[in-house]
């Protein structure tokens, strides 16, 4: 994307939160940047516990107040948050819309307000030199926890392998706390991809078409100082 459209895209990453607000970020590049997950993990391994609806940590910190921490660096004292929103998403819009006073920043969805649908993607990214390739159920947090248990099955049955890094952080093998504890209650991802191995065909196709389960605040970013 900076290339194709040469602008200026800056990689963030969170760190343990310590010291002045430059600290508490890292700003890293295409090359330097994580690939396994592990701020997430070092995250937890600070929490002591893994994130879940309920306790949703991860979005908080390692992008909100990463996003945060980064544009006080700049010097702003507030900012307009532009978040990337359709308006065929109507529930995470109103969500979205609602600004709290104690924030340093006001929310803005183009897209929203812009009557963008999913349609409208699609025929944009068809027009384009490149795409990324992601199947309709793909987001940017590859199985999150706040993803439909169908929707999850889906992804393992497709992308086989996709629900280890998440079966691990449960089963503490990356050492982010004791074992024994989920992301959701009613069941572990451990427990998903035995699902999808001893009935792959079960779970094949048409399961994700109206979920309206999706990556929690999915593209969001700084925009422009106020």
């Amino acid at each position: 994307c900076a290339t194709h459209w040469n602008v200026r895209v800056r990689w963030l990453e969170w760190r343990a939160r310590k010291g002045e607000i430059a600290d508490r970020f890292e700003e890293v590049g295409f090359n330097s940047a994580s690939r396994n997950g592990e701020p997430f993990i070092k995250l937890c391994r600070e929490k002591s516990y893994l994130p879940n609806p309920v306790t949703r940590f991860c979005t908080i910190e390692l992008k909100i107040r990463t996003m945060k921490f980064f544009a006080q660096s700049l010097g702003w004292t507030h900012w307009t948050n532009v978040i990337g929103l359709r308006a065929d998403e109507p529930a995470r819009v109103a969500r979205a819309r609602v600004s709290s006073k104690r924030e340093r920043w006001e929310n803005c969805l183009p897209l929203a307000d812009a009557c963008v649908s999913n349609r409208d993607v699609r025929a944009f990214w068809a027009e384009q030199s490149f795409d990324l390739q992601l199947l309709p159920f793909e987001g940017n947090c590859d199985a999150c926890f706040l993803k439909a248990r169908p929707k999850l099955w889906e992804i393992e049955r497709t992308r086989p392998g996709t629900l280890d890094w998440w079966a691990e952080a449960e089963a503490g093998v990356m050492g982010s706390k004791k074992s024994g504890q989920q992301f959701r209650s009613e069941y572990g991802y451990a427990e998903l991809i035995r699902d999808v191995r001893n009935q792959p065909d079960l779970f094949a196709g048409g399961l994700f078409d109206e979920d309206p389960d999706m990556d929690a605040e999915c593209g969001t970013w700084c925009g422009e100082a106020a």
